[in-house]
């Protein structure tokens, strides 16, 4: 309740120009609670806004003095349970985030339960993924999660494996990948299940304007062509990452 007082007491103009920091999330997370509880919509629906903010200028941020990664889990159960789908979708943004970073509190395992508790399919797949590509080249045994989660992370890497041989097999990308540029040795050293990786970093050679070597030597394809073939492989993989994770 005191939580839920202190947001009611603060001024018209205040609300505006409210800032949250990580010190503010759990009093407001559980002010979102009590504002659902009374029925207060509108002060509901300003404190959403305001975890949302936070979480939106979280992602990027290093010091993690916008958002926790120990708070992750509650206010993404709180965001599930007042249906609010932009703080949602942000939570997940920032989580993945942080599993990119191997940030030690990120916890994928809890966001991989909570993805499948609340049926979030590409927030599931995401999640998935970026723990995979994580724990390359450690063990499945070093993971957090449970059997029947590590038969599908096992599964994902089998498949993802399957589509990056079809990827590559492509007349653009087998064009460019039979050439030798700067970074090539890194796409190859590349996890094996890391398609995303691998073709981001052909994007990066191709944009490169010091790799201008390779374009005299792609007789079939224009740069552009490859580019655009490398674009549609990413947004393929990235649409079809829940599938991998079934």
């Amino acid at each position: 309740m005191k939580d839920l007082l202190c947001v009611l007491y603060l001024l018209p103009q205040e609300l505006k120009t409210f800032n949250a920091k990580a010190s503010d999330v759990p009093a407001l997370t559980n002010a979102t609670l009590m504002a659902e509880f009374f029925r207060f919509e509108s002060v509901q629906k300003w404190i959403l806004m305001v975890l949302t903010t936070c979480a939106e200028r979280a992602v990027g941020n290093d010091d993690h003095q916008i958002l926790k990664a120990a708070d992750l889990d509650v206010i993404y159960q709180v965001a599930a349970r007042c249906e609010s789908e932009t703080l949602l979708v942000a939570l997940e943004n920032y989580w993945i985030f942080l599993i990119q970073r191997n940030v030690k509190a990120s916890n994928p395992a809890s966001a991989i339960a909570l993805a499948e508790r609340f049926g979030r399919r590409r927030f599931k797949g995401r999640a998935y993924y970026e723990y995979l590509v994580q724990l390359w080249p450690g063990s499945m045994e070093e993971c957090q999660l449970s059997p029947e989660q590590v038969a599908i992370l096992a599964r994902g890497f089998y498949s993802l494996c399957v589509a990056w041989g079809e990827i590559r097999r492509g007349p653009e990308i087998k064009c460019f990948a039979k050439r030798q540029y700067r970074g090539k040795e890194r796409v190859l050293s590349t996890a094996p299940a890391d398609v995303l990786g691998r073709l981001r970093l052909m994007r990066g050679a191709l944009l490169d304007e010091k790799e201008t070597e390779i374009y005299g030597l792609l007789p079939s394809y224009s740069r552009m062509d490859i580019l655009q073939a490398v674009g549609r492989a990413i947004r393929k993989v990235e649409d079809s990452l829940p599938s991998h994770f079934e």
